[in-house]
This record gives C-alpha cells, sequence and structure tokens, in this order.
C-alpha cells in the first residue's frame, strides 16, 4: 500500500494492487454521459459510512437530498448561504431536477410585496417550529411519528405516542450547517 498524501481532515488518496482510494472510495472515472442518478439512498442504507465517517461532506448532502423529496410547499426553511443568510421563508416550490426551491421570505402575513427567490437547496435549512407534526425516517426510532417540542441546534425532542405511552423522542434532525 502507498500513502500519495497524508491522511488528513482534507483527504488522503492511498494506493493498493493498483487501485486508487480517495477517503476510503474506489476512486474510479466515469464519462459523466454514461452516468445515471436512479435514486437518492435511505440514510439507513449509508449508516455504515456515516459511522466510519467516510467523505462527511458527500454523506451530509445525500442525507440532505433524502430529506428534501419530504419537504412541502408552506414548510419554514433559513437561508443560510449567501446574500440573504439567516432569512426565514417559506417554500413555494421544489425542483429536485435542478437541486433548487423558490422560497417566499415575505410571508409573516404583513402588507409588504412578496419577496420570491430561487436558491439552491443545499443553501437552506429545514427550520422545525413547536406543534410541528413529523415521522423519524432513519435510525432506532425509524417510523416514530410525533409533535415538536423542541428543535435546539441538530436535536429535535417529539411528543410522540410509543407503545401506548406518551414519551418524549429525541431525534438527530437532517440540518445542513455547511
Amino acid at each position: 500500500m502507498t500513502v500519495e498524501q497524508p491522511s488528513d481532515a482534507c483527504g488522503g488518496m492511498v494506493t493498493c494492487h493498483g487501485l486508487v482510494y480517495h477517503q476510503g472510495l474506489l476512486l474510479h472515472l466515469f464519462l459523466k454521459h454514461v452516468l445515471e442518478v436512479v435514486e437518492v439512498p435511505h440514510p439507513d442504507s449509508i449508516a455504515f459510512h456515516v459511522l466510519t465517517g467516510i467523505h462527511p461532506s458527500l454523506i451530509r448532502q445525500t442525507i440532505l437530498m433524502f430529506s428534501v423529496q419530504l419537504w412541502q410547499q408552506d414548510n419554514l426553511v433559513r437561508i443560510i448561504k449567501g446574500d440573504l443568510r439567516d432569512r426565514l421563508g417559506h417554500i413555494i416550490s421544489i425542483d429536485l431536477e435542478n437541486q433548487s426551491a423558490t422560497i417566499d421570505t415575505n410571508s409573516d402575513g404583513d402588507d409588504g410585496e412578496a419577496e420570491v427567490f430561487a436558491c439552491p437547496i443545499f443553501d437552506l435549512q429545514c427550520k422545525y417550529r413547536h406543534g410541528d407534526w413529523v415521522k423519524i425516517f432513519a435510525g432506532d426510532d425509524r417510523g416514530v411519528e410525533g409533535c415538536v417540542l423542541y428543535h435546539v441546534h441538530e436535536m429535535l425532542t417529539l411528543s410522540a405516542c410509543r407503545h401506548g405511552e406518551r414519551n418524549e423522542v429525541c431525534a438527530k434532525c437532517i440540518t445542513n450547517t455547511n
């Protein structure tokens, strides 16, 4: 095995038996017109990659793309990049193919004109409010549904009914903080 670059936070290249690996993944080049994305994997399908820390930015983007499929019109989002950073708005529409969403940042009910912007999906973060109804789609609590009690950083606390009893369930939510 030959390490071609130091294995640090930026990643490293490793050659083993003539194969090149980048951050633990086999490096293989394909012509772009030969590739076709057929689906975004379920977060449970890439759990091993998450645990091993292989290419964290790719994993975060994959999980976000899975989450975006569940976003709906009128969901609250925060713009996290660009000139409109930290502005809140509601989703008007989502274009998964172009990885963008149309956002109304003047949807708080005042009499001002609508401020509608198209934003890249990766520049948005879904915001959960007290009382929102959510379903957990991955992890140990997969399938649990409940009402949001708290949303602090990447953790949601839900009031959920499990096994006939009302419980508080804590779950890590999918957010885009890069």
